[in-house]
C-alpha cells in the first residue's frame, strides 16, 4: 500500500495523472502505432518477458493519452513494450519514445532523463530510486542457451543517476550523513545481499524523513 501511495505521489509530480483517459476501440486508435513484434520465443530458452511471457493488465502513458487496462508484455531483452492490436491478432511493439511510463500490477516504470529504455521506480522523494532489468541469453558449458534475469539498482539525487551495486555505494551517497546511515542499516538488518533493491529503497526513504543531504 505504502509502495501505490508513493507512485501514485510520483504520477501527479509528474502531471501524467492529468492525461485523459483514451479510447483503445478502432483501428484509429494511437495505441497502435507502432510495429509489428516478430521475435520467435523457443519455450526451450525460457522467456524474454518480466513477470511472465503471458499479458498483463496495464496503464499506460502513450504520445501523450493513457490508456487503462491495456493487455501487454514488457520485453527486457530489447527493451520494448508489447500489445495487440485491435483485432487481437497481431503483435505490436510500442514506439518507445512516444512510451513516457506505465503501470504494470503496482510496479510502475518511467523514462529517466539522460538514459535510454524503461525503468522501475521503487522509492521517490528527495532522492528517486530505480531498478533497470534485462534478461541476456547465456550458454553454460554445453548447455542451451537459456534466459539470465540482470537488475541494477540506480539513486538519483541533484549530482545524477548513481549505480549502487552493494551497501558501500549507497553510504557514498549520503555524505556527511553516512554514519547515521549505517547505524540504521545494521538496526534494521537490511540485508543489501540478499535483497539490494528492497534495502535500498528502505534506506534512501529513512534518509529522506530524517533530513539526509546528498
Amino acid at each position: 500500500m505504502l509502495r501505490l501511495m508513493l507512485v501514485i505521489l510520483w504520477l501527479i509530480k509528474s502531471q501524467v495523472l492529468f492525461a485523459q483517459v483514451t479510447d483503445t476501440s478502432g483501428s484509429s486508435s494511437l495505441l497502435y502505432r507502432g510495429t509489428e513484434y516478430t521475435k520467435i520465443i523457443s519455450p526451450q530458452v525460457g522467456t524474454p518477458f518480466l513477470y511472465s511471457d503471458k499479458p498483463s493488465s496495464a496503464r499506460l502513458w502513450y504520445y501523450g493519452a493513457m490508456y487503462d487496462s491495456v493487455e501487454i508484455q514488457y520485453d527486457i531483452e530489447n527493451d520494448v513494450v508489447v500489445t495487440r492490436d485491435f483485432t487481437g491478432q497481431i503483435r505490436v511493439q510500442l514506439v518507445s519514445e512516444k512510451l513516457s511510463s506505465f503501470i504494470l500490477g503496482t510496479h510502475v516504470f518511467t523514462r529517466v532523463a539522460g538514459t535510454s529504455g524503461f525503468y522501475e521506480l521503487l522509492y521517490s522523494g528527495k532522492w528517486q530510486v530505480f531498478v533497470k532489468w534485462q534478461k541476456v541469453l547465456s550458454r553454460k558449458g554445453v548447455e542451451e542457451a537459456r534466459y539470465e534475469t540482470y537488475k541494477q539498482v540506480f539513486v538519483q539525487d541533484s549530482k545524477g543517476l548513481t549505480p549502487v551495486s552493494n551497501r558501500n555505494d549507497l553510504m557514498e551517497i549520503f555524505g556527511k550523513d553516512k554514519k547515521r546511515a549505517m547505524e540504521y542499516a545494521k538496526s534494521e538488518n537490511l540485508n543489501f545481499k540478499k535483497d539490494l533493491p528492497g534495502a535500498v529503497a528502505r534506506m534512501v526513504s529513512y534518509a529522506d524523513k530524517n533530513g539526509f543531504h546528498d
